[in-house]
């Protein structure tokens, strides 16, 4: 990081399945591996710092609910947990230690060249092989999933890209929710088959 002006931090563990049977490693990656940059970045004097988290930091929405920055956090996996957790350090690193930083909480997204264990492509095969869906809590949920080209969240209409560049640009401390609404798969589910 020595020489640069910026960090952007994409790194995460994102799958919220793997999360739940075994959180350790998600928790490792996601909170000790944002300490570990903010700790460097802090070193080498970094001046801004663009963190990557996601909008399931917020839990469960109603289907006609939306969020954004003033949401409370209430994350339903260890997933979203070690996200908020990043999240809170990067505020808190940049508050006390005055260095600039963003958070962007994205949307999911899905397209070409996703990892297959990922939402939408498990459904899709697993329909495919005659298996269960994993539908999980009560089984009704509503997702805004956007489509991307690259199946990289800052690609997915061109908007998180935008919100990356801004944010190299940027001077403050903010927080910025970004969907793909209104260009969003809904999903929603009614009587699904239970795993």
């Amino acid at each position: 990081m020595a020489g640069c002006d910026a960090v952007v931090h994409f790194a995460a563990e994102s799958h919220v399945d793997r999360s739940i049977y075994e959180p350790a490693p998600v928790i490792q990656t996601n909170v000790t591996g944002t300490f570990i940059l903010l700790q460097i970045a802090r070193k080498v004097a970094i001046k801004r710092f663009v963190h990557v988290s996601t909008d399931e930091v917020y839990g469960d929405m109603e289907p006609t609910q939306f969020a954004d920055e003033s949401t409370p956090l209430r994350p339903s996996s260890p997933y979203s947990a070690s996200k908020a957790s990043s999240d809170l350090l990067v505020l808190s690193y940049v508050r006390t230690l005055v260095f600039l930083g963003l958070i962007t909480r994205a949307s999911n997204n899905y397209g070409p060249f996703q990892f297959p264990e990922k939402f939408l492509p498990l459904l899709i095969t697993n329909t495919i092989d005659d298996k269960p869906l994993p539908i999980y809590g009560d089984g009704y949920a509503t997702s805004a999933i956007g489509f991307t080209s690259s199946s990289l969240p800052w690609n997915s209409s061109g908007s998180g890209k935008r919100t990356i560049r801004r944010g190299l640009q940027h001077w403050r401390l903010d927080v910025w929710t970004t969907s793909p609404w209104p260009n969003a798969l809904s999903i929603s589910w009614e009587n699904p088959k239970r795993c």
